[in-house]
C-alpha cells in the first residue's frame, strides 16, 4: 500500500516546517524521527542555509493514507493556488518574507517531500535549497541547492508578520491531531 508518511516538526510559537514522503510499505509503516535541536527556516539567499529561527522543536510522526480525501484536496488546492504565490513571490507588497515550496523528490530509496527555500526563478527554471534532512532519498542534502520541477511542488508558503500563509498540508492533518498541536499550529496562521 502507497501511505504518505507526516513528520510534523512543531517549533515553539515561531514557525513550522512539515515534511511527507511517500513510501511503499506492507505491514510495517513508515516512520520518520527528526531528533530535538535548531531548525532551519529559510533564511535569504545572502545568509548562510544554516540559519535556525527556532530554539527548540518536537516531532511526531503522522501516517496518511494517499487518498486520504482532506490530503488530496490539500495539494489539489496548492496546486490550484500556487499561481497567487508566484505573483506575490515576484512582487511582494505587503512584506511577504519566508517564500517556500514543498517538493517532491524521488531516487532509487524512495520519495520524499521537502520543503524548499531561497527561491529563485530563471530563465523558466526554478531553484532551490533543501530546508529538510533527507530520510528516505539519498540524492539530496539538507542545504543543497536543487532545481524544482513546477509539477513536483505540493505546497507552498510564505510569511507576513511572522504569521503563515498557504501550506494547506498542513491543515489537512487537523483531524489527525491533538487539540493542543492543533491550537499550537493554528496560532502560526494568519488564517487560522
Amino acid at each position: 500500500m502507497l501511505r504518505y508518511a507526516m513528520a510534523m516538526l512543531l517549533m515553539l510559537g515561531v514557525g513550522l516546517a512539515v515534511m511527507f514522503f511517500w513510501g511503499l510499505t506492507t505491514a510495517a509503516p513508515v516512520v520518520v524521527t527528526v531528533p530535538p535541536g535548531p531548525a532551519p527556516m529559510g533564511p535569504p539567499a545572502t545568509e548562510p542555509a544554516t540559519e535556525s529561527i527556532a530554539s527548540e522543536r518536537a516531532d511526531a510522526t503522522i501516517e496518511v493514507d494517499d487518498d486520504d480525501p482532506e490530503m488530496v484536496a490539500a495539494v489539489a488546492k496548492a496546486r490550484r493556488t500556487l499561481p497567487e504565490f508566484w505573483a506575490i513571490f515576484a512582487k511582494p507588497q505587503r512584506g511577504e518574507t519566508d517564500f517556500e515550496l514543498k517538493v517532491k523528490i524521488a531516487d532509487e530509496n524512495g520519495t520524499e517531500y521537502f520543503w524548499v527555500t531561497q527561491i529563485e526563478r530563471a530563465g523558466g527554471k526554478i531553484f532551490g535549497v533543501i530546508d529538510d534532512e533527507p530520510d528516505t532519498v539519498k540524492c539530496v542534502k539538507l542545504g543543497q541547492r536543487v532545481e524544482v520541477r513546477e509539477a513536483d511542488i505540493a505546497d507552498w508558503q510564505y510569511k507576513i508578520d511572522g504569521k503563515i500563509y498557504g501550506n494547506v498540508t498542513l491543515r489537512a492533518m487537523f483531524h489527525l491531531m491533538t487539540p493542543e498541536e492543533v491550537a499550537k499550529d493554528k496560532a502560526m496562521f494568519a488564517q487560522p
